[in-house]
């Protein structure tokens, strides 16, 4: 269940970077060797770095995901999956924190859109 909820918040996180990419250069850099992953080592070490010095984003994500982890599933159904790529942040911040609640949530997301 744990390699699960990794491989699905990887995937997420995944997601998220052909989804919010910040112009069409970072997307045209697509990685060449296997796996293309968007979460890389490094890249991880840098997002977790930030997230440990509170940044603006990590603390805005952070209160985000908090204050919605509890909310109702029902409207991650209802807006054509602008709703679902919500569960990115859930994802993302499980990899920063390892609190396995945030992966809990994104699974749960998915499974229950997926339905």
């Amino acid at each position: 269940m744990k390699h699960l909820l990794r491989n699905v918040a990887i995937g997420c996180a995944a997601l998220c970077a052909l989804a919010v990419s910040p112009s069409p250069d970072a997307r045209a850099a697509v990685r060449t060797e296997r796996p293309r992953i968007w979460l890389t080592p490094e890249f991880k070490s840098t997002l977790v770095a930030r997230y440990n010095r509170n940044t603006a984003n990590a603390v805005e994500l952070r209160s985000w995901c908090d204050a919605h982890i509890n909310d109702d599933l029902s409207p991650y159904i209802t807006s054509r999956a602008i709703e679902i790529l919500k569960s990115i942040n859930y994802a993302l911040m499980y990899q920063m924190t390892g609190n396995t609640a945030y992966a809990n949530r994104a699974v749960a997301i998915i499974e229950y859109a997926l339905a």
